[in-house]
Formats: C-alpha cells, structure tokens, sequence
C-alpha cells in the first residue's frame, strides 16, 4: 500500500483555531474497512425476494468475503488534499 495521505482542516467555532489533522491511506483503510466492504456490497448485491414470498436466496455475502484490499488501489488519494 502506499503512504498518500489527506489533511482535514478543522476550526473551532468560538476561537477561530484551526487545527490540521492527516491520515495516511492505510490509516484510512484501517478505520473505515466495515464501510468500504458495505459500500462494495451494496454495489454488487442486487438480491429481491423470489415470487410472492418474502424469501430472499442471496448468496452475496458469501461472494464479498472473498475480497480483499488491493495494494496497488487503482485510485490515490492526493498527496496535501484537504477537505
């Protein structure tokens, strides 16, 4: 995995200070694994009951456990962006 990072710039509301905080891309991935692999699944899966029951055969998740994180992620994050 590389070392990308991105700087989040935050300001205090009554003083006016601001502060900078940057993470590195693992330590992004790190954090927010649940949320990646959700958004992922979200994407894929497409499962709808069968019929007129309310039975959903869905194997999708079964499918997404067999991803994993890529060490050469097609998209980097920009050295120095903030949000």
């Amino acid at each position: 995995m590389n070392n990308d990072v991105i700087s989040f710039t935050l300001t205090h509301s009554g003083t006016g200070e601001t502060r900078t905080v940057t993470l590195t891309r693992a330590e992004i991935q790190e954090c927010m694994a649940e949320e990646i692999l959700d958004k992922l699944g979200a994407e894929l899966c497409q499962c709808e009951p069968v019929g007129e029951t309310n039975v959903v055969e869905c194997n999708c998740t079964d499918y997404l456990d067999d991803f994993e994180f890529s060490d050469n992620d097609a998209v980097a994050i920009p050295k120095g962006v903030s949000a």
